[in-house]
């Protein structure tokens, strides 16, 4: 047997707040604890220049950037390797598209 999570209801203050969105739109922002039209701005229209983080947090990312870079350089093959899931394809294209852009 599946357990479902029911949200209560948008209140009427929120609906009244985001009566511009619709029905489904104002129960998601509401389920994401979004109570004000600037947040949920930010949240419907969100600006990757200013919440991009540093890929060099990443664990051995200047490793791999110096990989890439002699690949580049020597004329060298690069295969991409991806899951099959919601963001292994994505990732893959994503790089692929990189790739050719540089040529």
């Amino acid at each position: 047997m599946s357990n479902f999570k029911t949200y209560p209801a948008v209140p009427e203050n929120v609906e009244d707040i985001f009566s511009n969105y619709d029905v489904f739109l104002r129960q998601l922002l509401h389920n994401r604890g979004i109570s004000d039209q600037a947040a949920a701005e930010a949240f419907l229209n969100p600006s990757y220049a200013d919440h991009l983080h540093d890929p060099f947090l990443l664990h051995d990312m200047s490793k791999a950037v110096a990989r890439i870079e002699e690949a580049i350089v020597k004329n060298e093959k690069i295969i991409i390797y991806s899951d099959y899931d919601c963001d292994g394809i994505p990732g893959a294209v994503v790089l692929h598209d990189f790739f050719v852009a540089c040529g």
